[in-house]
C-alpha cells in the first residue's frame, strides 16, 4: 500500500527491515590478485620488457603453464626472492591483461 504525504511524495509502508541489495563491482574490476602481480611486475619487470614483449605475434608462452614457467626462470635469472605466490600473481596479472589463456584444470 502507498500513501501519499502533503508534500505530493509517495512513501511505501513496505517493512524496513530487508537489506539493501548489495552493489555489483564494475564489470572491468581487477581480479583480487591484478593489483599485486601489476605491482611487482612494474616495480621488477617492466624495465625490461615493455607492453609489446607480450603482445607479439611469436610469443614463447602457448598456455597458463608456460607463461608461469616463464615467470619463474626470470625469477632466477633476476635473483628476485618471490615465493610461488608471488609467481602465481604476476602470471595471472600477465594472462588477465595481455595472453587471455583459459585458467588450467588443477592437478
Amino acid at each position: 500500500m502507498v500513501a501519499s504525504l502533503a508534500s505530493g511524495a509517495a512513501v511505501s509502508d513496505a517493512p524496513k527491515d530487508e537489506p539493501p541489495a548489495p552493489s555489483q563491482p564494475p564489470t572491468d574490476a581487477p581480479a583480487p590478485t591484478m593489483g599485486r602481480g601489476m605491482l611487482l611486475y612494474e616495480n621488477h619487470c617492466i624495465g625490461c620488457h615493455e607492453s609489446r614483449l607480450h603482445v607479439r605475434e611469436h610469443r614463447s608462452a602457448r598456455n597458463m603453464t608456460e607463461l608461469r614457467q616463464w615467470v619463474a626462470r626470470w625469477t632466477v635469472q633476476q635473483k628476485l626472492t618471490w615465493d610461488a605466490n608471488d609467481v602465481d600473481d604476476v602470471t595471472r596479472y600477465l594472462n588477465l591483461r595481455y595472453y587471455k589463456f583459459p585458467p588450467e584444470a588443477a592437478h
